[in-house]
């Protein structure tokens, strides 16, 4: 039997789980789109950030629907799949810009996401306006004040466990800033990965110099929702250099939450995401997978894994 065959009939096989489980438990219920006067119970949510402004990527055919897949994977795996999905009702949010075709925020909508409208900014960021303009997108996290914890996660985010106990990791704990500035806000959490690689088997020695030259990932955050802290990001704009080819959003984060500074960055253990999984950190219990769909798969199984997921996907929205 062929490895393809084989994961398709898996893959079939799941997917008429999920509908029997569907089918007992209640089908899809359109949360539609939120304004500011809508009453959200939730304590904490789920969030990505959905654009059609990805740089150079807009030149490659259908690049749009492939985001809008991803995104589409994430809403299944986070609210209907059995076997990913958070069991606290936790609603994803997905703030899209104001590219974003309306064909695409009604497919959302149907399938039981948040859609999270953002307004559009007029800046002026030099020659780098859509790497700015998307850490300025990342920025309405902040403004989420109805939320006690928000999770991102990049939209090309695959579960392949639920994650809705990242909200009780001790990382997530809100903290006091250690020192007070003209703009810093009283209290703040920021918990995220390292960027660096790390796997499932290191122990890592979670105290201030043990981190204090490492950069924080910021494809998998968790965050307390707050305008000062809204603020705060944008009193920094003035010290980096708009013109920089850089990655404006870590340069942001990882200067405004250095070890050293008054709001030092928590580490999120290496078993929640990973940006280069392998089979064993799978096999170990990993979390989550952020794959980003335009670079080749370096391991065969986590690539399995994945186009698994999209055929229960698919199966699921087409039984």
């Amino acid at each position: 039997m062929s490895t393809l065959y084989s994961r398709s009939l898996i893959s079939i096989v799941a997917a008429l789980a999920i509908v029997l489980w569907v089918a007992s438990h209640g089908v899809y219920e359109s949360t539609g789109i939120a304004h500011d006067n809508d009453t959200v119970s939730s304590h904490n949510a789920f969030a990505t950030i959905l654009t059609s402004t990805l740089g150079n990527e807009s030149e490659i055919p259908n690049f749009e629907e492939r985001y809008l897949r991803a995104a589409r994977l994430l809403n299944f795996q986070l609210l209907r799949n059995p076997h990913t999905r958070n069991r606290n009702g936790i609603p994803l949010l997905i703030l899209v810009a104001p590219d974003v075709p309306q064909r695409h925020r009604n497919i959302l909508i149907r399938e039981g996401a948040t859609v999270v409208p953002l307004e559009s900014h007029e800046f002026d960021w030099g020659s780098q306006p859509q790497r700015w303009d998307s850490l300025l997108a990342k920025l309405n996290l902040w403004k989420l004040e109805r939320y006690h914890k928000v999770a991102f996660l990049d939209v090309e985010t695959v579960l392949l466990h639920p994650l809705d106990d990242i909200f009780e990791d001790s990382a997530t704990t809100i903290r006091n800033t250690a020192y007070s500035t003209a703009n810093t806000p009283k209290n703040y959490m920021m918990a995220a990965p390292y960027e660096s690689l790390v796997k499932l088997d290191t122990q890592v020695l979670l105290n201030q110099n043990s981190y204090k030259e490492r950069h924080m990932s910021t494809g998998f955050l968790v965050l307390h929702p707050s305008q000062s802290h809204y603020n705060y990001y944008k009193s920094l704009f003035h010290i980096f250099d708009k013109n920089d080819s850089g990655n404006p959003e870590e340069a942001l984060f990882n200067y405004a939450h250095r070890a050293d500074g008054p709001m030092p960055w928590q580490i999120i253990g290496p078993g929640w995401n990973s940006k280069e999984a392998t089979q064993f950190d799978c096999e170990q219990g990993l979390k989550s997978i952020t794959h980003h769909w335009r670079r080749p798969i370096n391991d065969s199984f986590v690539g399995d894994l994945i186009a698994s997921s999209l055929d229960e996907m698919a199966a699921y929205l087409n039984h």
